[in-house]
Parts: structure tokens; sequence; C-alpha cells
């Protein structure tokens, strides 16, 4: 049964801010919060800029979709092209996803459409992701960074949601992006 509690929009009074490491992508914190009248606690999270995640399909009904290695799970995982936004060198996250898709994939888009969003994983961070709708125009060259070990795979629209609902893609907002997409994507011919 779901609680009928009153929405106070900021129940959580910040005492105190550390910031113990900075990077381009990545600013944590060490917040001691006021959550209850009598009780204090040390909350951990981390501050990441906006990101944008792709759902790009082909004319003949499939997905671009990457097979790659994450480090801090030690497995390889099915993911959709993904990224964060850089200030100074994209304009806005259509941006974001233009470069992601190319640099990751080396597919440039013909049409990008947003269509919604969600929070990558709110009890740890302020992360954003929005989610785009990619229709293949051409494949070039992929720019892919060095730690990225991946492959690109185009899946058919409809195992590609299969493998979303039932679990075999153990990337959460890889996961959800494709099932956010469902009915605006065309199945294979």
């Amino acid at each position: 049964m779901l609680s009928n509690i009153h929405e106070d929009p900021n129940p959580w009074l910040r005492l105190e801010r550390q910031s113990f490491r900075i990077s381009e992508f990545f600013q944590y914190y060490q917040d001691k919060v006021q959550v209850a009248p009598d009780l204090a606690i040390d909350y951990f999270h981390v501050e990441r800029p906006r990101s944008a995640t792709i759902v790009a399909q082909t004319g003949h009904g499939e997905i671009a979709m990457l097979r790659q290695y994450r480090y801090p799970v030690h497995a390889w995982c099915w993911e959709l092209p993904a990224g964060a936004f850089i200030a100074g060198k994209d304009q806005d996250l259509q941006d974001t996803a233009r470069r992601e898709l190319q640099e990751e994939t080396g597919i440039i888009c013909q049409t990008l459409k947003e269509i919604g969003h969600f929070y990558v994983a709110s009890h740890l961070t302020n992360e954003t992701t929005y989610v785009f709708i990619a229709t293949i125009k051409e494949l070039a060259e992929s720019n892919v960074e060095v730690s990225e070990i991946l492959s690109l795979h185009f899946v058919p629209v409809t195992r590609a949601l299969d493998m979303a609902r039932r679990g075999e893609i153990h990337d959460g907002p890889s996961a959800l992006a494709l099932l956010l997409a469902e009915t605006r994507l065309i199945p294979a011919r």
C-alpha cells in the first residue's frame, strides 16, 4: 500500500558539505544532512552533467547496440550509445547525442528527436539522461576513447526490446531508454 505522506519539496536540510574529489565528469560530495528533528547523517553522492542516451534505428528495423566492457562490474554489457554533456564542446543535448553517437559507433544520424528523460541513479547522483531516437543516415569512422573496449551490433527491434524485458540488458539506462522508445520504433521488415 502506498503511503499518503505529505511531500515536503525539500525535507532534508544540508548542514555541511565537503567536496573530496573533482574531475571533468564527477564531483564527489559528503554532506551532513538533517533528515529528522533529532537525526543528522552523512550522505555521499556524485554530481554529474546531464547526459544523452540514443536509440538509433536503421531503416530495416534494427537498433544500434554496443557490447562494452565495464570495469566497475567486471563484465561485458549490452548498452545503447550514451554520454555526458561537455560544456564548451556541446551547445545543447542534441549536440551531445550526435557527438556521442558518432564517436562510439560512427553513426551519423538523419533525424534526432528527444522523447523523455529520467534520473540515472537518484540515490547516488543528480545525473539526468535525456533519451533520443535517431534514424541512421550513414556509417562513418568511430572515434572511441582509449579506455573504451566495445563493438557495434545491429539488433532487430523486437529482439532488443525482448532483451530489455528479460533483463539481458544489465545497463539500466539502456534498458529503460529502449522501453521508453518502444511505441516509436519500427519493427524489422
